[in-house]
């Protein structure tokens, strides 16, 4: 079952990736490794009405995934902190 969750929030956070770089036209920098995922993006950019639809909406997604899969430590895209209890911040920086 962890192999499904990590593969679920993997296609979430790269469609976020992808949603920043081609559809919003941002600049992302990072890595995705495997069992290891970060993105960082130029804060000029957070204000912006289509990043922060991006952002917050992979943040939720992961966010549903976590509660779905309680027992699997998924982690919240934006901070790197166990999402179990925390409430999303849709895509605010923290």
């Amino acid at each position: 079952m962890e192999d499904v969750v990590c593969g679920a929030a993997s296609a979430l956070l790269q469609a976020a990736w992808a949603g920043l770089t081609d559809v919003a036209q941002v600049p992302v920098s990072g890595h995705r490794r495997k069992g290891d995922f970060l993105m960082r993006w130029p804060q000029d950019a957070r204000g912006r009405e289509d990043v922060h639809a991006i952002v917050a909406t992979a943040e939720l997604d992961i966010e549903q995934l976590a509660k779905q899969y309680s027992r699997t430590r998924a982690r919240n895209a934006v901070t790197g902190r166990e999402i179990r209890g925390t409430p999303a911040s849709k895509g605010t920086p923290r």
